[in-house]
């Protein structure tokens, strides 16, 4: 019997794929952010106003040295030039203050003397360490803690990513260090999603990940059950009768997982942007558990949803057609829009694999990577040594 897709025709050309069906019920969803958090710098306000301003200062020096006959900006190539050299520091030290809010508010001298002198005290000298730039403060049962990564030779500016020999270290907002693998465990938790919505770099890679769903899934996926069927035919009377059933059958599951991963990269943006991204300042542990908790309960179901649909099985059916589409024998036949079957079959190779989580959950509480763990103990055996080292030299 010829095989068909549900409702296939005007509904999928148009946007109604991003629309969610029963399929959908069967995944879960991350939450979407807490409404209560700190205000946070409204990065793409800052950009326009940013646009908005170089133009208009293009505009007024070339004005201005016309009007008061200036040769530098009269021409309009100079003005420009003057204009770029302005705006390039200006865009530099927004930068450097967009990214370091959390530094200012939080770990800086005017912020909290008492911890940056901690942070200074308890650094391995001979390693040349500096400290990785994320400075949130993190909130636990209305009790503030700071977590703080030495970097071993970041010199004098903070690392951007951890490097062999990286260690951690928690302080209290007195600059009291402190020893707790419990504490550890919650904080590190919280410090990864740190890690994920603070980039610590002007890429929004979240974003992108984004746009890439948004995109493929109206782009590419919707026109393909109209390609598969006009193609049907060429399928059959080359051997690739299976693969294309199995297609045809799985569509629908590989929509509903794509319209999973673009709400949960959605959220994920969401969730970096009420952050604040490079300049968050504060994470609570009961926000940051909740969505952990949901994420992983998504993931169970998604797993569950792949083998119970057969994923697999699709993704190697398209991914066969899409080889013999493109080098195969059958690549020198005539085909319905190749070019677009092709996008739209390498898009249902996706195998939508679970992301790894390094945390493991014990009884009840997760539990970060036994590398950490043991970076952090070295840390706090470090520091006790230094604070018996100053209690003899007051001695």
């Amino acid at each position: 019997m010829k095989q068909s897709f549900p409702e296939e025709r005007n509904s999928l050309q148009q946007n109604t794929v991003l629309e969610s069906n029963e399929l959908d019920k069967e995944l879960a969803q991350v939450p979407s952010p807490p409404a209560d958090l700190p205000r946070s710098w409204n990065w793409t306000r800052w950009l326009k106003i940013y646009r908005f301003a170089f133009f208009v200062t293009l505009f007024v020096l070339w004005y201005l040295g016309r009007w008061l006959n200036i040769p530098l900006l009269a021409i309009f190539q100079g003005s420009c030039l003057v204009t770029f050299g302005i705006f390039l520091f200006l865009g530099l030290f927004l930068i450097n203050h967009f990214q370091m809010r959390g530094y200012r508010e939080n770990y800086s001298s005017r912020a909290n003397r008492n911890l940056f002198q901690a942070l200074k005290r308890y650094r391995r000298p001979k390693l040349n360490e500096n400290f990785l730039q994320i400075f949130p403060q993190y909130v636990i049962d209305d009790n503030v803690y700071f977590l703080t990564w030495y970097v071993p030779g970041a010199g004098t500016v903070f690392s951007t990513s951890l490097k062999p020999g990286s260690e951690p270290l928690i302080f209290d907002p007195e600059g009291n260090w402190l020893d707790n693998e419990i504490l550890f465990s919650k904080l590190s938790l919280m410090w990864m999603y740190a890690l994920d919505f603070a980039p610590r770099s002007l890429q929004r890679k979240k974003i992108s990940s984004h746009k890439k769903y948004r995109k493929v899934i109206p782009k590419y996926l919707a026109p393909l059950p109209g390609l598969l069927r006009h193609n049907e035919k060429r399928f059959i009377d080359q051997g690739f009768k299976q693969e294309y059933d199995l297609i045809v059958q799985g569509y629908p599951a590989m929509l509903a997982l794509y319209r999973n991963s673009l709400d949960t990269s959605f959220k994920i943006v969401q969730w970096a942007d009420a952050h604040g991204w490079d300049s968050m300042t504060i994470l609570r542990y009961g926000d940051i558990l909740q969505f952990h908790n949901k994420n992983e309960r998504r993931e169970e179901l998604k797993s569950d949803f792949i083998k119970r649909h057969n994923i697999p099985a699709v993704n190697k059916a398209a991914t066969k057609l899409v080889i013999q589409l493109t080098e195969g024998e059958q690549s020198r036949l005539f085909w319905h829009r190749k070019t677009d079957l092709i996008l739209g079959l390498r898009n249902i190779t996706e195998s939508f694999s679970r992301s790894e989580n390094k945390f493991r959950l014990d009884d009840g509480k997760w539990i970060p990577p036994k590398e950490m763990i043991e970076s952090y103990r070295s840390r706090v055996a470090f520091a006790r040594q230094v604070d018996e080292k100053e209690d003899k030299n007051r001695e």
